[in-house]
C-alpha cells in the first residue's frame, strides 16, 4: 500500500469511529451555508437589479 492512499483510510476510520453527527455536520457547514449563501447574495441582487 502506497503513503498516499493512507490518509484517505484515516479519514474513513474517523468518520466511522464518530459517526453521523460528524458527517451531518461536514456537509451542513461545508455545503449548505455556501449554498444558502450565495441564493441570499442572488436574491439580494435580484432586488438592487430591479428595484
Amino acid at each position: 500500500m502506497s503513503h498516499s492512499h493512507f490518509w484517505i483510510l484515516n479519514v474513513f476510520n474517523f468518520i466511522f469511529q464518530n459517526g453521523l453527527p460528524f458527517l451531518l455536520n461536514f456537509w451542513i457547514s461545508y455545503l449548505v451555508f455556501p449554498f444558502a449563501h450565495l441564493i441570499w447574495l442572488c436574491e439580494c441582487y435580484d432586488v438592487l437589479l430591479f428595484n
